[in-house]
């Protein structure tokens, strides 16, 4: 929308602000957030282990499991690897030129006459080319300074840095290739007002020299690839400075990306109760639906031996046998504080209630609600399944108070 207006150098303060406004944003807390609950997701560990001694390390077993996210921080760091390495090696290369180069200065630039096929900036350097060191045109020259007014380099160089760090993302070359064009927007607006030339010969000079596709990311080129919209853009009228007040809607831009970041945090706040309510509190349903009692296949506290030569250990919960995809539901009104796959523990689903009370609900088959939702006593919130390390399909029903599992039995009705 405002890449078609003429004003050339807000058009560039605004992509330039992009790139810090874009970092920020995410690191921002809004004041309008509310307080988040979060969870630990305890080690796997159905039961609680008895006297366990050396024998339990030898009988560990090992499984070999492939961490992806690792693997995609090794490839991202790659990738910021080779793109500092291209930063690195264009900027050698310029030094190349310039130390084999024939130098003059003009004021405050380096005319650099060397080996290059075309005239470009680089911060106050002017490279030129060796063959034109006696009728190098004035204008392209010109055009080269005004890129050095403008520091347009740096602009380039901390769009590089920026893409460096972001180079997995299609929009960012997209924003370099915006820059640029602002760049050339810039400069030709200013050589054509400064030395009142006449645009038709300005329009000359540049089919002359658009036979050249050379584009350096780090050097300003009078000749661009964009040079379809550089004509476009010089024989446009000047935009109304009414079309200024377009430029307003980026703040509420800016807010709605705030605003997507922002964490929605909920508490639960409970009225005082007097004794005789506090048992109602502690009354927990049944999770799976449609069952006044499932069959229940182990029970909290009972003993048991997982693996041949290993102690007993002590169930922390309680397992109900139940076909793949039986519905699961709340067994209390509560907060969703994971719904995710948990390793071990398969799908897990942990519900925060009042009065310091967790359920827990592992080996789901798929969910039926999400992380901070706001979930009623009854709902279905998962399917069961045989998720995670497990044998059969059955829901592992656990309840915590205030960070330690109780026998479930106690509480369930």
């Amino acid at each position: 929308m405002l890449s078609k207006y003429t004003f050339h150098n807000l058009n560039r303060f605004v992509l330039i602000m992009i790139i810090p406004i874009s970092i920020i944003i995410p690191f921002v807390k809004s004041k309008y957030s509310f307080q988040v609950i979060t969870t630990n997701i305890p080690v796997f560990n159905e039961m609680h282990s008895e006297n366990l001694n050396a024998l339990q390390t030898k009988t560990t077993i090992d499984f070999f499991q492939i961490n992806y996210i690792q693997i995609l921080y090794f490839l991202y760091g790659i990738g910021i690897l080779l793109s500092f390495f291209k930063i690195g090696k264009a900027i050698i290369h310029l030094y190349k030129l310039r130390k084999d180069a024939i130098i003059k200065y003009s004021g405050k630039y380096q005319l650099v006459f060397c080996k290059t096929l075309e005239t470009f900036s680089y911060f106050n350097w002017i490279f030129i080319p060796l063959e034109s060191m006696d009728k190098a045109d004035k204008i392209i020259i010109d055009h080269e300074k005004k890129h050095a007014d403008f520091y347009h380099t740096l602009d380039r160089l901390l769009t590089e840095i920026f893409i460096a760090f972001f180079w997995f993302n299609p929009i960012v070359y997209l924003f370099r290739k915006s820059l640029t064009s602002v760049h050339e927007f810039q400069v030709d607006s200013k050589v054509l007002k400064d030395r009142n030339i006449n645009i038709s010969e300005y329009l000359q000079l540049l089919l002359d020299t658009i036979n050249s596709n050379h584009n350096k990311n780090l050097y300003s080129y009078f000749n661009q690839s964009m040079i379809k919209n550089r004509v476009e853009m010089i024989c446009k009228t000047k935009t109304n400075k009414l079309h200024q007040l377009k430029y307003l809607v980026l703040v509420p831009v800016c807010l709605l990306c705030l605003l997507s970041f922002t964490q929605k945090e909920y508490s639960i706040i409970t009225p005082e109760i007097t004794t005789s309510e506090a048992k109602k509190t502690t009354i927990f349903t049944y999770p799976i639906q449609g069952s006044s009692k499932p069959y229940i296949t182990s029970y909290f506290g009972v003993n048991r031996k997982v693996f041949k030569n290993l102690k007993a250990k002590i169930h922390n919960g309680v397992d109900f046998r139940a076909k793949v995809n039986t519905p699961i539901v709340a067994s209390s009104d509560g907060i969703v504080t994971t719904a995710s796959f948990e390793g071990n523990w398969g799908n897990l689903i942990i519900i925060k209630h009042a009065d310091g009370y967790e359920t827990l609900y592992a080996h789901l088959n798929k969910f039926n609600c999400k992380k901070n939702q706001i979930v009623k006593k009854g709902e279905i919130i998962g399917y069961t399944g045989a998720t995670g390390r497990i044998k059969g399909p059955h829901l592992h029903y656990a309840i915590k108070q205030n960070g330690e599992y109780v026998n479930p039995m106690n509480y369930l009705k």
